[in-house]
């Protein structure tokens, strides 16, 4: 009778709920949470940039690109470690002693 149930429960489920296969570039995103839709739009001149450079091939282009790469890595770096100290602020293991809560750092 459970097997019945349960074979009942999941032909429901799949079929207003199936499950999705998460591709690669949507795997990557879930396991990097601070790259948002405006990173996402921010590095695209970045792209412009290298572009250019190897197409004209001077100095100045390449100085240009060098520069936005570093203020992107900077930015990014900065969101990281925003998201980073949030989600450990929030995950701290508590420890119950002595009718007090600990908490351990």
């Amino acid at each position: 009778m459970f097997k019945i149930v349960v074979g009942n429960f999941e032909s429901v489920l799949n079929k207003h709920a199936p499950l999705k296969e998460l591709s690669r570039t949507e795997m990557k995103f879930r396991n990097k949470p601070w790259l948002t839709k405006k990173l996402g739009v921010l590095s695209k001149p970045k792209i412009r940039y290298v572009k250019k450079a190897k197409k004209r091939n001077s100095p100045e282009s390449f100085q240009r690109y060098k520069i936005y790469r570093s203020s992107l890595i900077h930015v990014k770096e900065k969101s990281k470690n925003s998201i980073t100290t949030i989600y450990l602020k929030h995950t701290k293991p508590k420890q119950k002693g002595f009718g007090k809560e600990l908490v351990i750092n």
